[in-house]
Formats: C-alpha cells, sequence, structure tokens
C-alpha cells in the first residue's frame, strides 16, 4: 500500500475501533504515530539510514515486535502489541480480514506532557525507579536527552 494513502486512512478517526474525535499526527524520520483520544499507533517508514533498515515489511514488524518487548519490560501497561494492518477489497482495518500491507505498535496514548520528547521517563512506569540515568539522560531507550 501507498504510503501517503496509509497515512490518510490513519489520520481518519473513523478508521479506528475505538471512538475518537480526533487524531494527531506526529512524524518522525523513521515513524509516523497516530495519537487518538486513547491509543497511539506508531506505523514505521520503509527507510534504510544504514544504521537502521526498515525497507521491507518482515524487517518492520521484527523492528515492532522488538521495540513492544524492549519497552514492555519498563511500561508494561503502555505497550499493548503489534497490530497488523490489513487490506481486502480496497478497505483498510487494524486486525481486520485480508492482506497485512503494514504493522502498527499500539500504545495506550499518554498525556501530552509525558510523552517522550518532553519527559524520559513516563511516571506511572512500574520501574521507574531502577531506570539508568547519567545526567538527565535515559541511556535504556536510546540515548534521548531529558531536560
Amino acid at each position: 500500500m501507498d504510503l501517503d494513502r496509509l497515512v490518510e486512512r490513519l489520520s481518519d478517526p473513523a478508521f479506528y475501533p475505538e471512538p475518537t474525535r480526533d487524531v494527531e499526527v506526529v512524524q518522525t524520520h523513521i515513524s509516523f504515530i497516530f495519537l487518538t483520544d486513547t491509543h497511539a499507533y506508531k506505523v514505521k517508514k520503509p527507510v534504510d539510514y544504514g544504521f537502521l533498515d526498515y525497507t521491507t515489511l518482515p524487517k518492520r514488524l521484527e523492528c515492532c515486535k522488538r521495540e513492544v518487548a524492549l519497552n514492555r519490560r519498563l511500561c508494561p501497561d503502555t505497550y499493548l502489541g503489534v497490530m497488523p494492518l490489513r487490506e481486502k477489497d480496497g478497505a483498510l482495518s487494524l486486525g481486520g480480514p485480508g492482506e497485512t500491507v503494514e504493522y502498527a505498535v499500539k500504545m495506550k496514548r499518554l498525556p501530552n506532557d509525558r510523552r517522550r520528547g518532553r519527559r524520559a521517563v513516563p511516571p506511572h512506569c512500574p520501574n521507574r525507579r531502577r531506570l539508568p540515568r547519567a545526567g538527565g539522560a535515559f541511556a535504556f531507550g536510546g540515548g534521548h536527552q531529558g531536560s
């Protein structure tokens, strides 16, 4: 499925199984994150930067699985799993029937002031006190520099 078409469909509140009033789309160099009222769905872009290669669907699936496995150790209630995006007769769905065309990491949506770019460790993580810190850096999650 074309990435622009995928982003357009996932930007529509009517796409999601849970009721949502709006969808906020956040784009990074490697992902699109779709924020509904209650959940976040992260879709990896098909990119190759040398240090990571997401150019095929199996590679993106593996990365999604690793992300969930790694982050569930710290925040098991936030990382909910990997959802297949499937297409059948031109209709796209989360986990429905059809051919798998992409994968998304499904997460519980954090309040805006607790998103990763604003706070290194969500305060509701049960293992918060055991996390490594170095001068405000949260090294475990990829070296995010907190403020």
